[in-house]
Formats: structure tokens, sequence, C-alpha cells
């Protein structure tokens, strides 16, 4: 068996060469016009450099904060962490680190938990748990993937990553095109991160899309998304959030702008809260 710290190297370079696919991707056409911006933005990850280790640091230790309460502006990103347990010394266990990523839908679910119950971390003991909530109200599938580099360069690993995004990309993008790149996505992602549990949250609907004449189209499209989606996910190791409870007909979960009601937010974090109960505990 190898020592640990030749195991750690081994894991190291496994995750930086699948990072680089994730550029390699971008260059072949497989992911979107934003994401192959930024992808070719990043700077070059030395998978082997000549002294023989991994180019990147090992993932830092979860640092004790005291948590945050709400966001310094609109979009930024927000830890809920919990300090240290006195006395414990080394025998503590490290908390876990999950990462919540997404659009307005995440938005307004992490300012409600933010203000009610269950709080940042979801009801989880303050000794389990580090959320990391990053946020972008105008998120488009196509951000995802930088959005999580970045999360991967400035925060400990993560032992499970929430993805929520997509509806806005059903009113510009067909759905095969759509459905083909959050695959190639997903699928880069679980090369990369191959032991973290990557849950990918389904598509919500709408009270209302942008005009009556659309609402039953849209609604459709975004139910065989959903569908196909699904099937996906259990054969490649990804995590089905479904949100089966969310119903466009029962007003009551909607506000007029058509983001959802606290009714409905609380519904979206029990579902959080459920799917990470199931797979990381």
């Amino acid at each position: 068996r190898q020592a640990p710290e030749a195991e750690e190297d081994c894991g190291q370079r496994s995750l930086l060469k699948a990072l680089e696919a994730m550029v390699a991707a971008s260059r072949r056409g497989l992911l979107g016009p934003a994401a192959m911006a930024a992808v070719e933005a990043m700077p070059d990850l030395d998978v082997e450099p000549p002294d023989g280790k991994a180019g990147r640091e090992p993932p830092r230790a979860a640092p004790p904060a005291e948590e945050k309460k709400g966001a310094d502006k609109e979009g930024s990103p927000v830890v809920a962490v919990a300090p240290p347990l006195e006395g414990t010394g080394s025998q503590q266990p490290t908390p876990k680190e999950i990462w919540i990523c997404g659009n307005s839908v995440i938005s307004v679910s992490r300012t409600r938990a933010n203000c009610s119950y269950p709080g940042l971390r979801l009801g989880f003991p303050p000794s389990a748990v580090y959320v990391h909530w990053r946020d972008v109200p105008t998120m488009m599938w196509d951000d995802v993937l930088p959005i999580l580099h970045h999360a991967y360069r400035h925060r400990p690993f993560p032992s499970v990553i929430i993805i929520h995004a997509g509806e806005s990309d059903l009113l510009i993008d067909d759905s095969w095109s759509f459905v083909t790149r959050m695959q190639s996505d997903l699928g880069i992602l679980r090369r990369a991160f191959p032991d973290v549990v990557i849950i990918w949250s389904s598509l919500l609907p709408k009270h209302f899309w942008e005009s009556p004449e659309m609402s039953q189209m849209m609604e459709s499209e975004r139910i065989n998304v959903n569908c196909i989606m699904e099937k996906y996910c259990n054969e490649s190791g990804v995590c089905y959030l479904s949100h089966p409870l969310i119903d466009a007909s029962n007003k009551s979960l909607f506000l007029p702008d058509n983001t959802l009601s606290n009714t409905g937010n609380d519904i979206f974090l029990i579902d959080l809260k459920q799917a990470l109960q199931t797979y990381l505990f």
C-alpha cells in the first residue's frame, strides 16, 4: 500500500488532470461561450512540474470564523461556519465542506435560510458542516464551471456540491443543446471530483413565463429536460434532486415577481436538507 503522502500526491495529480480536461473541453467547443471565455482566462495548471509534485497546494483547512449573516452585496458568497469546540483538541471531527451554487433560486433561498430556521447550515450541527453559498441571481448554466473552478482555488475541498441553474437557459436555447451542455459539464465535474457527491437540482416551474402563450410550451420543455436529466444522473453517478411539492398551480408558493415565496423557499430548503441527509450522513 502507498504511503499517505504518496496517495495524496496521486490524488492531487488526478484532480488537476481532470480540471485541465475542463480547459480542453472548452477548446473542443463542449462548453458554452461564457464558460469558454472564463476557462481560457484561467491560469495554467501544473500537473507534474519538474519536482514531480502537484502544482496546487493541498486544500486548506476550513478557517475558524464566525457565521456570516448575509452578504455585502448581491451575488457575493456567504459561508456558514462553526467555531471549534473548546476542550476537544485534535479529536474534534473536521466539519464537511458543502458548496451550494446557483441562480436566483439559490439567492432567495439563502436569504430565507439566513433569517429563519434552519439557518445557513440548514439545521445541521455547528460541528458537522461548513456551507459555502455561491449564488449569482443572473447565473446561466455556462457560468457554473467557472464559478466552481473559482471555489476550488479558494475554498477547502468539498464533500458535496449542489448545483441549481438553468431555468433562464430554457428561454434562449433549445432543450437538446441545453441538455447536452449540462451533461458534458457534469461529466467534467465527475472526473474532476471523483469522491465528491455532486447533486443536480431539477429545474423549478414558474407561476408564469414571459407570456401566457409560452407557459404551456415552456412547462413542457422544463418537464422534458428534467426527465432526460434524471435518467442521465441515475446512469452517471450524479445525484438527482427533485422538488415535487413545488407546483406552478399553487399560487402561495410564488411572489408577484415569479420568485419563490417564503412558503416556496421553505419547501426548497427542506429538499436541500433531505438530500444532504441522504448523501452525506
